[in-house]
């Protein structure tokens, strides 16, 4: 899948607002363009993540490899920080999937909000012998996970609020999104057209 960078969308805007209905005196920011470029796109993300039961967050996901492992020795936890700030979803789906880097078809379960107030027999029959996450404040926190047995960096694959990308970076939105962004955004400075 090919798709636009964020600067692409925001120029693409500007153009149409520039040769359309609006103002002469009117000529919003490139800056002022990307913020609600940016807010626009993650309520299509928020809105489809949703309401299919999480199937379409597949579609938004953004890699990050090789993300270290590191180990909180007052809660005696391993944890890893996030590369990016995540889209707020219900049931973690922020976090699509977490895995080796090796190995992504066995990817680490989320144990979800509960987190480290799950009992420990609970949570030995929820991952039995998998690694388990949950996310809080920016961090991943792991259960059952064995440093010996599993990795130390992962393959992270998030839904990332699009505020994080560069002018330059690819979207990671499908291309009838992108239709929508720009229709959506247009519709903010051209209201009724």
């Amino acid at each position: 899948m090919t798709t636009k960078s964020r600067g692409m969308l925001i120029e693409q805007i500007r153009n149409n607002l520039a040769g359309g209905m609006a103002p002469i005196t009117f000529n919003p920011s490139i800056r002022e363009v990307g913020i609600r470029v940016d807010q626009v796109a993650n309520a299509i993300i928020r809105i489809n993540c949703e309401n299919d039961g999480g199937v379409a967050c597949g579609d938004y996901y953004t890699p990050y490899e090789n993300v270290a492992i590191l180990k909180d020795a007052g809660l005696n936890k391993y944890y890893c920080v996030l590369p990016a700030k995540v889209i707020s979803l219900s049931n973690q789906k922020g976090v699509w999937q977490v895995s080796t880097m090796q190995d992504q078809s066995e990817p680490f379960t989320s144990i979800g909000t509960q987190g480290a107030s799950i009992f420990k027999d609970d949570l030995y029959d929820l991952l039995q012998d998998e690694a388990g996450y949950y996310y809080e404040q920016g961090k991943l926190f792991f259960e059952n996970y064995n440093p010996v047995q599993n990795t130390d960096t992962l393959l992270l694959k998030l839904i990332v609020d699009r505020s994080v990308f560069s002018d330059e970076e690819d979207y990671c939105v499908p291309p009838d999104i992108e239709d929508l962004i720009v229709e959506k955004v247009m519709l903010t400075y051209r209201p009724g057209k």
